[in-house]
């Protein structure tokens, strides 16, 4: 790898992809990945549902960094990643959502929401607690991509990066302590919570709305463009 880079690829997302990589290589996911040395702790690598101990163990090792799609993984019944596992071995993992035809709505809420609850069933309502995912969709994230010491926390000397939630609504804690707020956050709140953003210490949103672009403009245009591609392929 190229110093500075990052090298990012799916993995361990299916069985059928297991199967195929077992046949060809003789070898499980992390392992082929390991043999052929793109392993480090530069490597992101999102999915990470199929993996078994010894493979875990190479995560560790490396210090890989898995990037966990809660949303996507429902959708396509990959199964579930053992998320509560790797955090316990000390790998570091983060939230993400994988593509529009996955996920449909791309929501960071909504990732938050189901890397909290699916984990529950498996491994008992106590796992997987809101400060812990909400963590992961921050700092977490930032620790993915090398940015832990510019983004991700609310410090002197880091970027001024925030978003401002309205925790009023009649579905959140009427408990006003940090661990309601966490609470709040991952399980009872969505985009339309989010009244103001800030990026690099530049207002974005004010009030609900963008202050760098028109949302009603961009989604006619869109609609016109695509309209106007339908037609040109005769569909």
């Amino acid at each position: 790898m190229i110093d500075g880079s990052l090298y990012h690829t799916h993995s361990s997302e299916n069985k059928s992809e297991i199967e195929t990589v077992r046949r060809m290589t003789g070898m499980e996911n992390i392992e082929y990945f390991k043999s052929i040395g793109v392993l480090s702790n530069r490597t992101v690598l999102a999915h990470g549902i199929h993996v078994n101990e010894k493979e875990t163990a190479i995560l560790k090792e490396k210090d890989v960094r898995i990037l966990h799609c809660p949303s996507s993984n429902l959708k396509l019944g990959s199964g579930i990643a053992n998320i509560p596992n790797f955090l316990d071995k000390g790998i570091s993992v983060s939230l993400g959502a994988d593509g529009p035809p996955c996920n449909n709505n791309l929501s960071m809420f909504t990732e938050m929401r189901l890397a909290a609850l699916i984990q529950k069933p498996i491994h008992g309502p106590t796992s997987m607690n809101a400060k812990t995912v909400f963590r992961l969709s921050t700092i977490g994230g930032a620790e993915a991509l090398h940015l832990e010491n510019q983004i991700g926390s609310i410090e002197i000397g880091k970027k001024a990066d925030l978003a401002l939630l309205d925790l009023n609504g009649s579905d959140k804690s009427l408990l006003d302590n940090d661990l309601n707020v966490y609470s709040d956050i991952v399980y009872a709140s969505s985009k339309s919570d989010v009244k103001n953003v800030m990026i690099e210490g530049k207002w974005v949103v004010k009030n609900g709305l963008s202050t760098v672009y028109d949302e009603e403009e961009i989604v006619r245009n869109g609609k016109e463009s695509l309209n106007s591609l339908l037609e040109r392929a005769e569909i």
